[in-house]
């Protein structure tokens, strides 16, 4: 319903960005979502969601877990995006997390 998107701040009246990581080690995956959100939070504070492990957390052999962002609509998508696109490529650059799998997913439905 169009009342509750608002008073939760979804889409339309947000934009929301979700961050699903993947990896087949559930320890690699903890540490790599629990920095990812740690980094997130340092620039986006209390528009960050999760990271938690969405009802299927386990398919074909990759553990899975979900970073939430939400943007307002008076804000900048554009900004926001390349603060992302920031913290992403460092932890892709950590030799720790190489081998996770990060699907970024603009206005899940």
């Amino acid at each position: 319903q169009a009342k509750d998107r608002k008073l939760f701040n979804y889409p339309p009246f947000s934009r929301v960005i979700r961050l699903t990581l993947k990896h087949k080690k559930i320890k690699n995956l903890d540490q790599a979502s629990d920095q990812l959100s740690i980094m997130m939070r340092k620039s986006f504070g209390y528009r960050v969601l999760g990271p938690e492990y969405p009802v299927i957390s386990k398919v074909r052999n990759y553990y899975q877990k979900n970073v939430l962002l939400k943007i307002e609509q008076e804000s900048s998508i554009n900004k926001a995006k390349d603060i992302l696109n920031l913290i992403i490529h460092e932890i892709r650059n950590n030799v720790k997390f190489k081998s996770v799998r990060l699907i970024i997913d603009v206005d899940p439905v």
